[in-house]
């Protein structure tokens, strides 16, 4: 799938009928980002850690099978490159699912993206729209809103 924050992602959702955890990566092409750089926007290259939890209620209304709740966190990292202290986007979504066959699923969903960022790295990634950015001595938190596309197999 693509968001608004990475436009490749691929996850992996394990568990039951409704609980099930998410565990991926995603990456964005952009431009390279020099080392020891303490800040990531849009146009940076980067790549990321997913884990997250979700509940699916299954649906019978015509083309529409299901919806989910998710919760996940992303540590994202400069591309090719990984730290300890990487600054961390966390989204609470709302995901619809839409049948085009038998087995692939159109999915579409809204959500609330939080990124905290310490030791004084900022990671950009609002698509200008409102956001919200507060300051505390080295941390920067930044909440906006994020939507998701993409297709299930």
């Amino acid at each position: 799938y693509a968001t608004d924050t990475m436009l490749t992602n691929l996850v992996f959702k394990l568990g039951g009928r409704h609980l099930y955890t998410a565990i991926g990566a995603g990456y964005q092409l952009g431009d390279e980002v020099a080392s020891g750089t303490m800040s990531l926007s849009r146009e940076d290259a980067r790549w990321g850690a997913i884990f997250g939890i979700g509940w699916r209620l299954g649906l019978d209304a015509g083309r529409l099978t299901a919806l989910e709740i998710e919760a996940s966190g992303m540590n994202v990292y400069r591309a090719w490159g990984a730290s300890g202290d990487a600054p961390m986007l966390n989204t609470l979504r709302v995901t619809g699912h839409v049948r085009l066959a038998p087995h692939a699923t159109l999915i579409a969903g809204v959500g609330a993206n939080v990124v905290v960022a310490q030791d004084g790295h900022d990671l950009d990634l609002s698509l200008g729209g409102p956001e919200s950015v507060m300051h505390s001595g080295q941390t920067t938190v930044r909440i906006y809103p994020g939507l998701l596309l993409g297709l299930q197999i």
